[in-house]
């Protein structure tokens, strides 16, 4: 028989034991949590790199071409075309010749180009004149593809410009007097009453340089 002493002393025995294996296990598994790698991995940012962003920006400016038609047409403004398109083209987007219109003085198959300026006479205006040729209209059609100083142009000649009246040419004098003169045609979305819609019409329209 075992005495009372002698289950004390093994109940001792066993307890150190079990406190010496927790110990080892804590031990042994720190050194694993330590060293671990971790669970979840970041992934990497994202990166555009510059030709990437450069192409980006650069379709934009070859996919259409900006031109202006006044005169006699339904609607008269400026309107986006494909580039290699005619003047046929711009005047059926400009809702085709008013009856007023003289078609004989307008070359329908003549190419665009970007920018252009494109009038529509009225009959009577274009008489004993042929229609233009290509060679022809590019040496006319400098005149009246000039554009608008907007470092000099008076505000008569700002209103001249489609979407600016008296109002808006007056804060770009305005801002031209006060901040003096405009470095690019962007400064020209610093002035007031001029947003990016009114300055996507005008922006082919207008230079610093001349």
């Amino acid at each position: 028989m075992i005495n009372e002493r002698t289950k004390a002393l093994l109940f001792f025995a066993a307890g150190v034991l079990c406190l010496a294996l927790a110990g080892l296990l804590i031990v042994t598994f720190k050194g694993r949590w330590e060293a671990g790698s971790p669970t979840v991995v970041a992934g990497a940012l994202p990166v555009t790199s510059p030709a990437t962003k450069e192409s980006a920006d650069a379709l934009p400016q070859s996919s259409e071409w900006v031109v202006y038609i006044t005169g006699h047409v339904q609607r008269p403004g400026v309107y986006h075309v494909l580039p290699a398109s005619r003047v046929y083209h711009a005047v059926d987007m400009a809702g085709g010749f008013a009856s007023s219109a003289d078609p004989e003085a307008v070359n329908l198959a003549t190419p665009l180009e970007d920018g252009m300026h494109i009038h529509v006479p009225g009959k009577g205006e274009g008489a004993g004149q042929k229609p233009a040729s290509p060679s022809s209209r590019q040496n006319s059609d400098s005149s009246a593809m000039k554009k608008v100083n907007i470092n000099r142009a008076s505000e008569e000649e700002l209103q001249a410009l489609p979407g600016v009246g008296p109002s808006t040419a007056g804060s770009i004098v305005r801002y031209r007097e006060s901040q003096g003169l405009f470095n690019g045609i962007e400064d020209l979305l610093r002035v007031r009453g001029i947003g990016p819609a009114k300055f996507e019409k005008i922006r082919h329209m207008v230079t610093v340089n001349q």
